[in-house]
C-alpha cells in the first residue's frame, strides 16, 4: 500500500502539480546555517517556525535528540545540480531524519517523499526520483550511517539486534 501511496504522489507531483504551479524556487525566508555547522536548539526554534514546521518543532522540543544537530547537504550526493540549489530541501530533510525516532516508519517514509517533491518542484523531477530511490535505500535507520533515520538519537547498536558483520560470521 506504502509503495502505491508513494507512485500516486509522485505521479501527482510530476504531471499534475507542474499544470497548476510555475514557481519552482524554495522559500528564503531566512538563511540557513551553512553546511556542517552546528545548529542550536533555539535556532532550529527559529527556523521550524519560520517554515511553518510547527509538528516538528513539537517533536524536537517534547523529545530533543542527544546529538547537536548539523546538516551535511545531500549526503553522498550533490547539494547543486545545473544551477538549482538543493542544498535547504536537503537541510529540511536532514533535520527531519535527525529528529526521527527508532521505528518510526510511516514518518521516515513522509520525509522522504516531502524530499522528492521538492526536488521536483526545483523542476528536476528525475533527479527527484533518483534521490527518493537513494534515501529509501541508504537511510534506513538499521544502516546506522551518519545520516540514517533517527541520526541524532542513536547508535547502531541502539537500533539493529542483528549488525551486518554477525551476518558475515553465521555464515563461515
Amino acid at each position: 500500500m506504502k509503495v502505491l501511496s508513494a507512485f500516486f504522489i509522485f505521479f501527482y507531483a510530476l504531471v499534475v502539480q507542474p499544470a497548476y504551479s510555475h514557481d519552482f524556487s524554495f522559500p528564503a525566508f531566512m538563511t540557513l546555517p551553512e553546511k556542517c555547522e552546528e545548529v542550536p536548539l533555539d535556532e532550529i526554534k527559529d527556523i521550524c517556525e519560520v517554515y511553518g514546521l510547527n509538528d516538528l518543532w513539537n517533536k524536537i522540543e517534547s523529545d530533543p535528540p542527544p546529538k547537536v544537530f548539523k546538516s551535511d547537504g545531500c549526503s553522498l550526493w550533490v547539494d547543486s545540480w545545473r544551477g538549482v540549489n538543493l542544498y535547504p530541501i536537503c537541510f529540511f530533510h536532514d533535520l527531519k531524519y535527525w529528529s526521527g525516532r527508532p521505528g518510526e516508519e510511516d514518518e521516515r517514509l513522509i520525509a522522504d517523499l516531502e524530499l522528492m517533491i521538492n526536488v521536483m518542484e526545483k523542476g528536476l523531477p528525475i533527479m527527484a526520483l533518483v534521490m527518493f530511490v537513494g534515501v529509501r535505500v541508504c537511510g534506513h535507520e538499521c544502516l546506522g550511517m551518519p545520516f540514517s533515520w533517527g541520526f541524532g538519537r542513536t547508535s547502531r547498536e541502539d537500533k539493529c539486534p542483528l549488525q551486518f558483520h554477525d551476518f558475515v560470521e553465521s555464515k563461515n
